[in-house]
């Protein structure tokens, strides 16, 4: 009994030791993966693959799964889809259900019934399926680089053999294959190379995640290459993104010389005379308003300066820049343009002074909206019209043009979500951003469009939420191109988008054209501005031109401030001013402009004031009109899992 008990015992230890390594010996496998690829002439790939699968019923109960990609990257980061077609699939020599289900990058036939389950040992696949897009089309050759197995196998491979066969038969120019993980260039593999065709066998297992991947070279002329224009309905077929992005930036484009030849056109320039005097009826603010076909803050600060020449206002300058204007007890204000009328009512209206600081912003920014309705009002309609409208469509159908590449857009609704909430945010930080760069570096520009950048930062009023909403449609385009249109590398896409963005910045300006009677006022104001800036040597040309005097340096320094001539017209004065500026003992008339208290006017530098003083102001009341606190291959350099092809698959 000892004796058959230790028998026993022993005999059911081996048993327990034998089914605890019998998985090992019985694990799933693929033991032998041939791949038969057949090129036609059209460039299309014929595959038959076989597999024969060693069933257990662990993670193969009911048949296999074959992933097949069928989107790829160029190089330029542009989207690649190939055709596939799934012709047959087989199991032990009999047709096999299968269903073709969509992956993110491809397809994967899933073989076998949801209520059939395989019997336990070696059954074998025949899978056979028709791809096109494959063939490499070079200067000199035509190259296979395929990825016979693929690497994502979720068991291992015992033997993998493919042979590829080229119509006419043509001798094999180059090859190469490799084996192993992604990436990797191992040489675990036999081959024969024929005419017309070539063979490659593995010498080892390929373990999951490894692969075998060839690649073969023939000269030109045996497969039949796409023609151009084939090539181009591929592209705009494989990248729905750019398709719809080129399309749209074309009939934008079009629409908007459409536009600009319609409405936007300017009448023809009139012989350019030089004048010794401005537009009858224009201001300084109106000269630079009709001009620019804008406001901006130097008209602000030109209309401040001309109603302290004219003597209704005098201006206080600091040493630390802080500028304050002073109501002249006498002064006229029937001498003051209508604008300027506006401004000063706006501006000193309850005080008769006022200093610009941000303190004030309220009614400094006030102020400014007065003068730039006011001329807006009297000038724009009669000596310029903006095309607001025409602006708009086009801006409309730019918007159109971003959401059709959202909807052709593949990738899942969080992600456009993000894209659309990353481009808001852009548009706000863009925007904003502007404004205070405008607003404390250069408060010139910073009206240049026409927009009231110099508002409160973070108001919330209608004229800011229609900005926002521009600044979002031209951001819009770079946020879906890196964001959801998968394109984050494709530099095409962010370029056209980035461009279709330009296009409505340029015709912005672009559809705003004079009137016939405003061609000619600007013809005239060109004709004074070619006086005001005229260099000495060449002021002996004109027909008796004014007398220089100080009186008239400061009639019409408001006027150079606003035509950007300040230091051209200083400049003809140096003299004249220098001479005047000295005391009655040096014989000269102790001579400063009664309107202006404060450091710019330098005896020594007379040239310089009249750059400072509207510098200044302009950085001044820009800087007051902002609320406090607001600012601050087969050459060998492919390598295994490299190519078309590729997948995987495993058990259901």
């Amino acid at each position: 009994m000892p004796k058959r008990a230790a028998l026993f015992a022993f005999l059911t230890a081996l048993a327990g030791l034998i089914s605890t390594l019998s998985p090992a010996f019985s694990a799933e496998r693929i033991t032998q993966f041939l791949s038969d690829i057949e090129i036609t002439r059209d460039a299309a790939l014929l595959v038959t693959e076989t597999l024969d699968v060693k069933v257990e019923g662990r993670q193969i109960k009911r048949g296999i799964f074959r992933d097949f990609p069928t989107t790829y990257k160029d190089r330029a980061g542009n989207r690649v889809r190939v055709g596939f077609e799934v012709l047959e699939v087989q199991r032990d020599g009999a047709p096999e259900p299968y269903t073709l289900e969509s992956l993110s990058n491809g397809n994967r036939i899933r073989i076998g019934q949801a209520d059939t389950f395989l019997t336990h040992g070696i059954h074998t696949y025949v899978l056979t399926y028709k791809t096109t897009r494959q063939i490499g089309f070079f200067k000199d050759f035509d190259e296979l680089y395929w990825n016979v197995t693929g690497s994502d196998w979720a068991f291992p491979i015992d033997a993998a053999q493919t042979r590829i066969t080229i119509p006419g038969g043509p001798q094999i120019t180059q090859h190469a294959a490799y084996t192993g993980r992604p990436g990797e260039q191992g040489t675990g593999y036999l081959e024969s190379i024929s005419m017309g065709s070539a063979l490659f066998e593995t010498t080892r297992t390929l373990e999951p995640g490894e692969g075998l991947t060839i690649a073969i070279a023939w000269p030109k002329g045996f497969v039949t290459a796409p023609t151009a224009s084939q090539r181009f309905g591929y592209f705009l077929s494989d990248n729905a993104v750019t398709g719809t992005a080129l399309m749209g930036l074309i009939i934008v484009l079009l629409y908007y010389l459409f536009a600009w030849h319609r409405f936007g056109r300017d009448p023809d320039t009139g012989v350019i005379i030089p004048r010794f005097a401005p537009p009858k009826g224009l201001s300084p603010a109106a000269t630079r308003f009709v001009r620019r076909m804008a406001f901006d803050q130097k008209a602000y600060s030109a209309a401040i300066i001309d109603m302290a020449v004219k003597g209704y206002v005098t201006i206080d300058e600091e040493e630390d820049k802080t500028y304050s204007l002073q109501k002249v007890s006498d002064g006229d204000p029937h001498s003051l343009s209508k604008g300027e009328k506006h401004l000063a009512k706006a501006l000193l209206d309850g005080g008769g002074s006022i200093i610009f600081d941000n303190k004030n912003h309220a009614r400094i920014r006030g102020s400014r909206r007065v003068l730039q309705n006011s001329l807006k009002d009297e000038f724009e309609k009669s000596y310029f019209l903006c095309n607001r409208k025409s602006f708009g469509l086009g801006l409309l159908l730019s918007a159109l043009v971003i959401i059709a590449a959202g909807i052709v857009s593949i990738e899942p609704a969080p992600t456009i979500i993000l894209g659309i909430a990353t481009a808001f945010i852009t548009a706000v930080i863009s925007y904003y951003s502007l404004r205070y760069i405008a607003n404390r570096y250069d408060p010139v520009l910073g009206a240049g469009s026409g927009v009231n950048w110099t508002g409160s930062a973070f108001g919330i009023n209608l004229g800011n939420i229609m900005i926002v909403a521009l600044f979002f449609f031209f951001t819009e385009g770079l946020a879906l191109s890196t964001e959801f249109l998968a394109s984050s590398t494709n530099l095409l896409q962010v370029i056209l988008f980035a461009a279709l963005g330009g296009i409505n910045v340029v015709f912005y300006y672009l559809l705003k054209a004079p009137t016939r009677a405003g061609r000619a006022v600007m013809d005239e104001i060109e004709g004074f501005r070619l006086y005001l800036a005229v260099a000495e040597q060449d002021r002996m040309n004109m027909l008796n031109p004014p007398e220089k005097t100080p009186a008239l340096f400061e009639k019409y320094l408001p006027f150079a401030l606003a035509l950007d001539v300040e230091n051209e017209w200083s400049e003809q004065f140096a003299q004249v001013l220098a001479a005047a500026s000295r005391s009655p003992d040096e014989g000269g008339q102790g001579y400063h402009p009664r309107w202006y208290r404060g450091g710019a006017w330098k005896h020594t530098n007379m040239t310089g004031f009249s750059a400072t003083l509207g510098a200044g102001l302009t950085q001044a009341t820009a800087a007051s009109a902002t609320a406090p606190g607001s600012s601050s291959g087969s050459s060998g350099g492919g390598s295994s899992s490299g190519g078309g092809g590729g997948g995987g698959g495993g058990g259901w």
